[in-house]
């Protein structure tokens, strides 16, 4: 999810851990702790452009990184706040706010390495988009409300655990979405005799009534959207072709596996001077809803200069804009 989000997220859970005993203080030092997962970006300057996808998630949202960080950080803030909480339940705060973060990532569709260092498959549920206003603003009201409340407050706590509660209910709610749409594609599969190798689903960006579908034939993607406000289940698909056998000649190429094991075959490959494009199809276009003809958000060039293969991640040609903005909020109404 979003810096805000995983913030916020930290300081609620920071509140419901110690707000009692340190106040404002669990709220503040509960969101730095649900974000410092996401510190790992910094690492980037020092790993490839592809090796980077894979360091952003990887070891930082294992289920074993708030057991080593958490016992450190927490002694070193007890020293601090000597009257504010003893050390084990600065421990408590930093492992709890460490802990969810990850978990609530597991919902989104980059692909989160929870087993890190023991096994290495990214798990992904794909059931929320990264930034989404329907469970960040409990959250955010409640933390904001609780910095003006004494922290013995009864009404303090009960706000706290409200936004909790609405926040997870959304996301309980955003599964059963993905449930009820892969339904909806399967339905569309067999009535449209698509014949189908596999199918993944993920909502459209900032909210969860809007869901789209990448369909896997033999030589084809085929992509479609559909609204829970639509009248009619039936949904209309786009082809790709997968232009998969270019990439044979550099299949040896260590990058160009790690590249692939990224999308979890989820591309497509397309000639282009010196070179091929790569883009990885899951996050979508940088504008409209799902433009085929745009800049997809992961994309990639691979040329080969001699003996040597260079991937670079392709600039975005256009930003989206308020005109994209209406269309996707225009296409969430439903058709």
């Amino acid at each position: 999810m979003d810096s805000l989000t995983q913030f916020v997220l930290g300081a609620s859970v920071g509140e419901a851990v110690l707000g009692k005993k340190a106040g404002n203080r669990a709220i503040v030092w509960g969101g730095i702790g649900g974000t410092i997962p996401d510190l790992d970006v910094f690492l980037n300057p020092f790993f490839s452009e592809v090796d980077s996808l894979l360091v952003h998630r990887g070891f930082s949202h294992s289920m074993f990184f708030p057991i080593l960080v958490a016992p450190i950080l927490g002694y070193l803030i007890s020293k601090l706040y000597k009257k504010n909480g003893n050390r084990n339940s600065w421990i408590a705060l930093f492992f709890w706010t460490i802990f969810t973060h990850p978990l609530l990532d597991l919902f989104t569709g980059y692909g989160t390495a929870l087993l890190t260092p023991f096994y290495d498959y990214r798990f992904q549920l794909d059931t929320i988009f990264i930034i989404d206003p329907g469970y960040t603003t409990p959250l955010f009201l409640a933390v904001i409300a609780c910095l003006f409340l004494k922290r013995h407050s009864q009404i303090r706590r009960n706000l706290n655990w409200i936004g909790i509660g609405l926040a997870q209910a959304y996301l309980l709610f955003t599964i059963y979405h993905k449930i009820s749409f892969n339904q909806i594609v399967n339905r569309n599969i067999e009535q449209q005799s698509i014949t189908s190798r596999r199918f993944m689903t993920a909502p459209a960006p900032l909210n969860n009534f809007l869901w789209w579908a990448l369909i896997e034939t033999d030589d084809r993607f085929l992509v479609g959207y559909y609204s829970f406000f639509d009248s009619s289940e039936r949904i209309e698909f786009k082809e790709m072709s997968k232009g998969h056998s270019l990439l044979n000649e550099y299949a040896e190429h260590d990058q160009v596996r790690k590249l692939i094991k990224f999308t979890k075959g989820y591309y497509t490959t397309r000639f282009k001077d010196n070179g091929l494009i790569f883009n990885d199809l899951r996050f979508g276009t940088t504008k409209g809803w799902f433009d085929l003809t745009k800049d997809f958000i992961f994309s990639f060039d691979i040329e080969q200069i001699n003996s040597n293969i260079y991937i670079k991640r392709r600039s975005a040609s256009s930003s989206p804009d308020h005109q994209d903005f209406d269309r996707l909020v225009e296409r969430i109404k439903g058709i």
